[in-house]
């Protein structure tokens, strides 16, 4: 089970990093006259793209320098800490395109960093317990 997950992080990190440059040529092309029209769409839009490049920076960052635990119980949440980032990536791709953008309220972004973060904090957790950190 090492190397899949670690892969499985590359993988998405790196799929990630490509759809990021392909949405900035999305707005650049398709949403110029939205930008000029509405400073909150461009900044809702703008924002959904940083997530994008956020959330390929965090697979491939732990892509790279994730250790599997030997004990079954420390794996098991491993993967689902990792499950939950992947998770996170795929919300934070569709709330680029189906969110909309001119709402204060933006429950697919939110759920998105919700995931994140819980899975961020589950793999640190973790890795700080496996290191005699406390």
């Amino acid at each position: 089970m090492k190397a899949p997950l670690k892969r499985v992080h590359l993988i998405v990190g790196f799929v990630a990093l490509v759809i990021f440059p392909l949405t900035g040529a999305y707005m650049d092309h398709y949403l110029a006259y939205d930008f000029a029209a509405s400073d909150r769409f461009r900044f809702s839009i703008r924002a959904n793209h940083i997530y994008i490049l956020l959330s390929s920076l965090i697979h491939i960052s732990l892509g790279s320098y994730l250790r599997m635990i030997e004990k079954p119980r420390w794996a098991n949440a491993q993967a689902i800490a990792s499950l939950l980032l992947v998770a996170s990536t795929v919300l934070v791709i569709a709330a680029f395109f189906v969110e909309s953008k001119t709402e204060l309220d933006r429950p697919v972004s939110l759920l998105a960093m919700i995931l994140a973060l819980a899975g961020t904090l589950l793999h640190s957790l973790i890795a700080t317990r496996e290191a005699g950190i406390k």
